[in-house]
């Protein structure tokens, strides 16, 4: 089945680490949801970053990426994760005329070279989307992870 990610909008963190106890994640709660197998909130988006600003992935995860958990323990199967700041403003930085571009290149990557070319695009798109409303509307931009 694989790990299951849910990108959602919540106004906090403690809106957010609802979703924690809710086995069907953030859209049973009614939370603004995307929803994607294995599309990690740390390293998928740091190779986001990489591609968009040239900022290293790996440099960065390696200088140690504080951690973004805001739910759940190393013992639960579901956590939820603050997107970081400088990621989310990646996803906002990306103009719509750009998509198509960066999804390519994001697709080339060792993490979603197994992705069609079109889903790559797709979630791109979601993460955009969900990145400008939760930016118009005050709100924060999180991850709940399931295994």
């Amino acid at each position: 089945m694989g790990v299951l990610t849910d990108y959602f909008i919540a106004r906090d963190d403690r809106d957010a680490a609802r979703a924690h106890k809710s086995t069907g994640g953030p859209k049973g709660l009614g939370f603004e949801t995307a929803q994607w197998k294995t599309i990690d909130p740390v390293v998928t988006l740091a190779t986001l970053d990489e591609v968009v600003t040239g900022r290293d992935a790996l440099e960065w995860i390696r200088s140690g990426a504080p951690d973004s958990r805001i739910a759940g323990s190393d013992g639960d199967e579901h956590w939820v994760f603050r997107v970081y700041d400088h990621h989310r403003a990646v996803l906002e930085s990306i103009r719509d005329d750009q998509i198509k571009d960066v999804a390519r290149r994001w697709g080339a990557t060792e993490e979603l070279a197994d992705w069609e070319p079109q889903d790559v695009e797709e979630i791109l798109r979601d993460l955009v989307r969900l990145s400008r409303i939760a930016r118009e509307t005050g709100q924060g931009l999180f991850c709940w992870v399931s295994l």
